[in-house]
């Protein structure tokens, strides 16, 4: 299935960590999600100047990714008022997420850009489940969604993660273990550990959105992620 098919809901830098003991171990052992609850993005709410966050725990996160604080507050402050980033960490562009991290990242860097696309035969069910209720923001990944542009290629395809979307944020099957319950039905999972086939990664993510699964409520569905330079 071709990635032209995939309508980008946004591009993510973020970073591979060693795989947390709750993860299955049939999985690699550094493992790589568009959830922030697993791996960390950038950027992210503390990154931004409004943000109620300690001062320290600002310089912290920073200083992880080897970033200059003052830099990255009036680069992702200015972009989320300009629409270059959505809230709260997805990049409106490859060459926006490409510039940032030119910018703002030491080379070289342990940093993986991530574009995240949803089927084109799914966007809508999407839009659906997630319309803002009265006085809420549109969320990032919802904004750009709406401009209906294809992922771009060329760019690594790793396959597909089964996500919920919770309002602003993803959450993954790994968060739940569901992973396990999966594989024991059936489910293959790629040496990135990501779903190949788009039939069967929609069938997972119906059975995470099953009531008696009992895992995050929202819109569970197989996002494909696909690896660019970030340079």
């Amino acid at each position: 299935m071709s990635s032209s098919q995939y309508i980008a809901g946004g591009y993510i830098l973020t970073r591979r960590v060693a795989r947390p003991a709750y993860v299955a171990e049939f999985l690699p052992q550094r493992v790589l999600s568009a959830s922030a609850c697993i791996c960390p993005s950038l950027p992210d709410n503390w990154s931004l100047l409004w943000k109620s966050i300690d001062a320290a725990d600002r310089e912290q996160e920073a200083s992880e990714w080897g970033a200059d604080l003052r830099d990255l507050d009036e680069w992702a402050t200015q972009e989320l008022a300009g629409g270059g980033i959505g809230w709260p960490n997805v990049i409106a562009t490859l060459p926006g997420a490409q510039a940032f991290a030119r910018r703002i990242l030491p080379a070289p860097s342990e940093v993986v850009l991530l574009g995240v696309g949803l089927h084109e035969s799914l966007v809508e069910q999407f839009e659906l489940e997630t319309t803002p209720r009265a006085g809420q923001a549109e969320p990032g990944v919802r904004s750009v969604l709406a401009r209906r542009e294809p992922l771009h290629a060329p760019g690594r395809r790793l396959g597909h993660e089964v996500l919920c979307y919770d309002w602003s944020a993803f959450h993954s099957w790994l968060c739940n273990g569901l992973e396990k319950s999966l594989a024991k039905l059936g489910t293959a999972t790629n040496g990135e550990g990501f779903i190949d086939d788009h039939s069967a990664a929609v069938a997972a993510a119906e059975y995470c959105a099953r009531d008696d699964v009992g895992a995050e409520p929202g819109p569970w569905l197989p996002w494909l992620l696909v690896e660019y330079s970030p340079g």
